[in-house]
């Protein structure tokens, strides 16, 4: 027997339409993860410019708020979100021109970033949820010490992560990386491309 398409649509279109009204809402979310940072960077000195290569690594955590499918498009769900970044005990190392290099395990981190988020809505009624995302973020690292010095770094980033629906929590691991990046220090200009990764942890709870 041939279903009319008009029944079709009647009998799917509800399950549809639960999955993505049982995942939309406002989250508060809190993560835990990992950061690495780098800066290639320079200093005009005539006919010999100083040079100094930096990455940063630690332990970082951040606080944010996201609006679970704000727009939906047949199967695609987009989402917004944006949230504050912070690290302690942020680990600096450098290599300055004439191989002199340095560690410092003193250092903090403080960032923004915001991401619009694209997902895919498969027949689970919204259980699981894979996304990717783009956005612009802004990370300040001090290394710390007696001679701290504050470094930046901004642009473009991209995440990948999936959605766990478990009632009213989302969990979802996620990764950012930086697309296009600026960056610089309080006493160097930036030389070749930053780096940004972070790997984080997600807890969400829908208000």
């Amino acid at each position: 027997m041939k279903l009319h398409p008009a029944l079709l649509f009647l009998l799917f279109v509800p399950a549809f339409t639960f999955a993505q009204a049982d995942r939309k809402g406002t989250y508060g979310n809190l993560a835990i993860g990992y950061g690495r940072y780098s800066l290639d960077l320079y200093a005009y000195a005539g006919g010999s410019n100083l040079y100094n290569d930096q990455t940063f690594s630690g332990l970082i955590l951040s606080l944010g708020v996201e609006r679970k499918s704000a727009w939906q498009k047949n199967r695609l769900l987009f989402d917004i979100d944006g949230n504050l970044t912070g690290g302690f005990g942020i680990k600096s190392a450098s290599e300055a021109s004439g191989n002199i290099g340095g560690e410092s395990n003193g250092g903090f981190a403080l960032g923004i970033k915001g991401s619009f988020k694209m997902g895919y809505l498969f027949q689970n009624e919204g259980k699981i949820v894979p996304l990717i995302g783009l956005g612009p973020y802004f990370t300040y690292i001090n290394n710390g010490g007696d001679d701290a010095v504050g470094n930046y770094i901004y642009g473009l980033q991209a995440s990948v992560g999936v959605d766990f629906r478990i009632k009213r929590m989302m969990l979802t691991p996620e990764i950012h990386l930086g697309l296009a990046s600026w960056g610089g220090s309080d006493e160097m200009e930036q030389n070749g491309q930053p780096g940004m990764f972070e790997i984080k942890l997600k807890i969400g709870r829908r208000f």
